[in-house]
């Protein structure tokens, strides 16, 4: 008996101690959220920490990205549009705070958008870009396309 009680305590502080790791992390990396966007780009371009992410780009032409308590900033697809576009952003946040950045290969240019619940049009120019996603406690759902821009993984 005295062995069952043993494992279970041991279970338990385990089990406490990595969450506390856990949230250590996020908090740290949430701290990135505060910064500007050149200095998130130019010294954080891939330092997050999430809890769970999926994203898929359907017919080149759409992504759709999920997220549960991202904290920091990473790259989330590359975009090419041969002539200036609009895009349609929909989001779902259902916590914390977002951005999407957008990154003009050839010029450097920096596009910043909150990550708000309802629908956005983004427009670019011609050219490249990466798409960078930086949140705090960030978590939802989020959705970009345009028959105009043609959206790869990087």
């Amino acid at each position: 008996m005295e062995r069952k009680k043993f494992f279970r305590i041991a279970v338990v502080i385990l089990l406490i101690v990595c969450m506390v790791v856990v949230l250590m992390q996020n908090a740290k990396y949430g701290n990135i959220y505060n910064l500007s966007d050149e200095e998130i780009l130019t010294d954080y371009p891939e330092v997050q920490h999430t809890m769970l992410y999926s994203s898929s780009i359907l017919d080149n032409r759409e992504l759709e990205a999920s997220m549960l308590l991202m904290n920091g900033n990473g790259s989330i697809c590359n975009l090419t549009s041969t002539q200036q576009a609009t895009m349609e952003l929909s989001v779902d946040r259902k916590r914390g705070k977002g951005r999407l950045l957008l990154k003009n290969q050839e010029s450097g240019e920096i596009c910043s958008v909150p990550l708000e619940n309802g629908d956005t049009e983004i427009g670019v120019d011609a050219g490249s870009y990466q798409v960078f996603l930086t949140g705090k406690w960030f978590g939802g759902n989020l959705t970009l396309k345009s028959d105009e821009v043609l959206f790869h993984a990087e």
